[in-house]
């Protein structure tokens, strides 16, 4: 399973240089089902993962010139926000469980993948083709409000938002999606390092296994940042499109499956 484990870590960095997203939301379920972690453990595993891989990807994107800075920092900073308030506050102040009749115990972490899924799918509906000129001015105070949010989802799930950064990047900033992509790794990276360093003690982490995984993750990022160069704006923006929709749709129906088999482990209900 290790072996497997580090094939899907592979396709995940792969993931998340080629299309600036997606790649976050599916290191959990790797953490968890091939490298055998607690749901919360890989929780935090995965920002660390994610984060620093991220953090490789946006250093190749600056060196290329496509980075938006400015629209990354106006972007970054109220996530950074939601980032704190969910995982400092809201993560302790939430139950662990919600008992929703008497044989029905939905665990927290379920009722948030099931908002995380839909998110995605509205995300992936909306986003535009080309964006039009009102948007290409920039509205820096629509950003608010969805940077917020991601912030928040990084804090709750581990997963770095950039199925929902590269939307509203697009549709607020009107960035071509390349620009977009790296200036999500960028907004990525600083979500999640915030997350794990807020996340807990350090002292009984497993390094030689996050290490292992993030050697092989940058590996894939490298390899999809390859593969980014040589595809064209409409066919990635339609690829990122379509992982959006699959992976939300697939999160969703796991998540109801789950809840309507009247599991009696909350653990079961959580991924």
């Amino acid at each position: 399973m290790i072996i497997i484990g580090y094939f899907f870590s592979f396709l995940m960095g792969t993931v998340l240089g080629l299309i600036g997203g997606g790649g976050s939301i599916l290191t959990v379920p790797i953490l968890i089902y091939l490298f055998n972690f607690e749901p919360l453990l890989a929780t935090h595993l995965s920002l660390f993962i994610v984060g620093v891989t991220a953090s490789v990807g946006m250093l190749f994107g600056i060196k290329q010139k496509q980075v938006d800075t400015k629209a990354a920092y106006t972007f970054a900073i109220p996530s950074a926000v939601g980032v704190y308030v969910s995982r400092h506050w809201i993560l302790s102040w939430l139950p662990d469980s919600f008992h929703l009749s008497e044989n029905l115990i939905v665990s927290k972490a379920a009722l948030i993948l099931i908002a995380f899924s839909i998110l995605m799918i509205f995300s992936s509906i909306q986003l535009k083709l080309t964006p039009n000129e009102d948007q290409t001015k920039r509205s820096w105070n629509r950003l608010i409000i969805p940077s917020l949010g991601v912030g928040c989802l990084t804090g709750f799930v581990g997963a770095g938002g950039g199925f929902l950064i590269i939307p509203a990047l697009i549709t607020f900033f009107g960035l071509p999606i390349k620009i977009a992509v790296s200036t999500s790794l960028l907004i990525i990276s600083f979500n999640s390092i915030l997350g794990f360093l807020i996340g807990g003690s350090f002292d009984q982490l497993p390094w030689n296994s996050m290490l292992s995984i993030l050697i092989i993750s940058i590996t894939g990022l490298l390899t999809g940042r390859a593969l980014q160069q040589k595809v064209n704006e409409k066919t990635l923006k339609n690829t990122f499109r379509g992982f959006v929709l699959v992976l939300g749709l697939f999160i969703l129906i796991q998540q109801v499956l789950r809840i309507a088999n009247f599991s009696d482990s909350i653990e079961s209900l959580i991924f």
